[in-house]
């Protein structure tokens, strides 16, 4: 992928600290020192009316993107459950707290993300708003309290004013997702290079025994979100118009189930 990753230690330190700046620092800089940190990346969710047929009609027969194909990526298993207060805190101030387990990997993911409709200021909307870690499958949260801390002290500039960690304490699953999952990926016109993700998905919620079950396109750009913005967002039109059965929906499968299956609705 183009878009870059960091991990924290490479970010240069401001030489005009105060003591105590100095010392939360070193300290945010221990606990995110084997993190990933991402810059946002150019998406987009897309309903599917269809699963087989349009699977089929967008890898093989659809004119706008066959001629563009890449490689096919393979099939996999992916389970995504997302943590929060009873009350949602985390997610009322756009934080995003998820556990993602993919059956090929021997590890699982952390990612803490600004997860808003509300956009960044200007000054920050193009810097890094996720922060991953790669942790053993069996671990539990509560292990990686301190990693989940530091990152959204970061995400947000004037912190949360309250003691972040107390309130990790009271975390459970909100909303989980699982998926089945078939890739492709596609050297788009452009110079655009996307992932596309052919997705039949299960949103469950701990706090009732609601389902909600989609099939969906979801589209995953690997080029530089600043640079390609426009393209990408063209390239969606554009789909929508090969393809007019296809719905845009959210860009978040946390937001998506809380929709459907908590009527949160922001």
């Amino acid at each position: 992928m183009e878009n870059k990753y960091y991990n924290y230690n490479k970010f240069n330190k401001n030489s005009n600290l105060t003591i105590e700046e100095e010392t939360e620092y070193q300290i945010t800089n221990e606990m995110l020192k084997d993190a990933i940190i991402l810059n946002s990346s150019l998406g987009a969710k897309l309903l599917l009316e269809n699963y087989k047929k349009d699977k089929e009609y967008l890898t093989k027969f659809s004119t706008f993107i066959r001629s563009n194909f890449g490689s096919y990526l393979g099939k996999t298993n992916i389970t995504k459950v997302y943590y929060d207060t009873d009350e949602l805190y985390f997610h009322k101030a756009g934080i995003n707290i998820c556990v993602s387990i993919d059956d090929e990997d021997k590890d699982k993911e952390i990612i803490i993300r600004y997860d808003s409709k509300i956009e960044r200021i200007s000054y920050l909307k193009f810097l890094p708003d996720t922060y991953l870690l790669k942790v053993k499958k069996n671990s539990k949260l509560s292990d990686h309290f301190d990693f989940i801390e530091s990152a959204i002290l970061q995400l947000i500039t004037n912190g949360l004013q309250t003691d972040v960690k107390s309130l990790l304490k009271g975390v459970k699953p909100i909303i989980t997702v699982s998926k089945k999952r078939e890739a492709y990926k596609f050297n788009l016109p452009n110079k655009l290079i996307a992932n596309f993700n052919f997705d039949r998905c299960i949103y469950t919620t701990s706090k009732n025994r609601d389902k909600y079950k989609v099939d969906m396109l979801e589209i995953v750009a690997e080029n530089n979100p600043k640079e390609f913005n426009d393209t990408f967002q063209q390239f969606i039109k554009d789909l929508i118009l090969d393809l007019p059965t296809l719905i845009r929906a959210k860009n978040s499968d946390l937001f998506i189930g809380l929709d459907y299956l908590l009527d949160v609705r922001d």
